[in-house]
């Protein structure tokens, strides 16, 4: 950029007007060819945006006083600002918000682009305005529940994009869409699925005492699920140095979930936290005979019988499911040990706050998704006399 020597020359500079519109006037004196340039600010002529002109006129005098003066004039036109990236088809708003969302984990990423990611790359009515024809079109190609899921996404990516200025609007056309659609059963009941202590004492011996070694190998496991109510795939990834070394607690600070056939190690639980669950005499028993000798810390606890990562979808469906279903008599899965744990320990008294914290869960949530409360039965109210004053 050319730049002239400190300039003592007192033309002046001014503030000239032109269709509305806002210049500077350089007088011939100042420039190098002796002729009057303007230089366009591209701004209206507003009592705000004289200041912003005067102000320019201040900087050249000032680059004049300390020899910076750039007699090109390219120094001092206002630069057109930047437009805003603005985003009309769901697919590139859904990854532009992928990408910032920082703390989705992988398995979860993996889910939200590669499961819910195809469909919507895949459905023709791409225009974020086209939501109703969005919907009908996810309706007649996938489930009523994969649409819901897809819907409640799609409208965070909106009110996202919106929030953002990258999506013109101010409220979100997919709002309210999930909502409109039928519940499914599980929904409208909510009721969870916990064993009775019968039960729950059937199916621990019939593992433990089964002819299978396959299955017997899992005996622990599925102890373990009963005694700490967490989730599998926390106990999947448990580790040796998750114990401490005084067996006085647990840290549950992860878990392994497959991604696209493999195993991921995730850091925190399902809702990002670390707990710690404070370790009782049964549980002590069990991880001793559990953990042997020449455990490293980075060992898992429970494994299959060859040694490699429990499988979840294994163990549900061919594991757990042909054992369990005999005995109890109906449908279960392995989270049905977590519903076990949480409705047992409140039916026998324990307070609500310890039980959210040692499970990773809320007051509301449990209502909702683990209290049996068909359970009830099994523990009496206090009589009146047994009540203290």
């Amino acid at each position: 950029m050319p730049r002239a020597k400190k300039s003592t020359r007192s033309g002046k500079i001014t503030v000239a007007i032109n269709d509305g519109r806002l210049r500077l006037r350089v007088p011939s004196e100042l420039l190098p060819e002796q002729k009057t340039q303007f230089v366009a600010l591209g701004l209206d002529d507003t009592p705000a945006n004289q200041l912003i002109a005067e102000a320019k006129i201040l900087q050249i005098r000032g680059d004049m006083l300390n020899g910076d003066f750039d007699e090109t004039l390219d120094k001092y036109r206002l630069k057109p600002k930047a437009k805003a990236l603005r985003i009309a088809d769901i697919g590139k708003l859904w990854i532009e918000y992928l990408n910032k969302q920082p703390t989705v984990k992988e398995s979860h990423y993996d889910h939200l682009a590669v499961g819910l990611g195809k469909l919507i790359e895949a459905n023709p009515y791409q225009e974020i305005d086209d939501a109703l024809a969005f919907r009908e079109w996810l309706l007649e190609n996938t489930t009523i529940g994969m649409t819901k899921r897809i819907l409640v996404h799609c409208n965070a990516a909106a009110e996202w994009g919106i929030k953002n200025r990258l999506v013109t609007g101010v409220t979100s056309p997919y709002l309210g869409m999930a909502g409109d659609l039928p519940q499914h059963a599980w929904e409208l009941e909510g009721k969870p699925n916990a064993l009775t202590l019968d039960e729950i004492r059937k199916v621990r011996a019939a593992f433990a005492e089964h002819e299978d070694i396959n299955i017997e190998n899992y005996a622990m496991f599925v102890d373990f699920l009963f005694l700490t109510g967490c989730r599998p795939s926390e106990a999947i990834g448990l580790r040796v140095c998750d114990i401490a070394p005084d067996r006085s607690h647990i840290t549950f600070n992860g878990a392994i979930v497959r991604v696209q056939g493999r195993a991921v190690r995730t850091t925190g639980s399902k809702n990002n936290k670390s707990r710690k669950f404070p370790i009782n005499r049964d549980l002590e028993k069990l991880l001793d005979e559990a953990i042997w000798d020449t455990f490293k810390p980075e060992d898992l606890i429970f494994t299959s019988l060859s040694g490699k990562t429990i499988l979840y979808t294994y163990f549900a469906g061919k594991i757990w499911k042909p054992v369990v279903m005999p005995i109890i008599g109906r449908d279960s899965t392995p989270y049905s040990c977590r519903d076990s744990f949480i409705t047992h320990q409140l039916a026998g008294n324990m307070s609500p706050s310890n039980v959210c914290a040692w499970c990773d869960t809320s007051i509301p949530v449990i209502q909702k998704r683990y209290l049996d409360p068909s359970l009830a039965l099994e523990v009496q109210p206090l009589n009146l006399g047994e009540i203290k004053s």
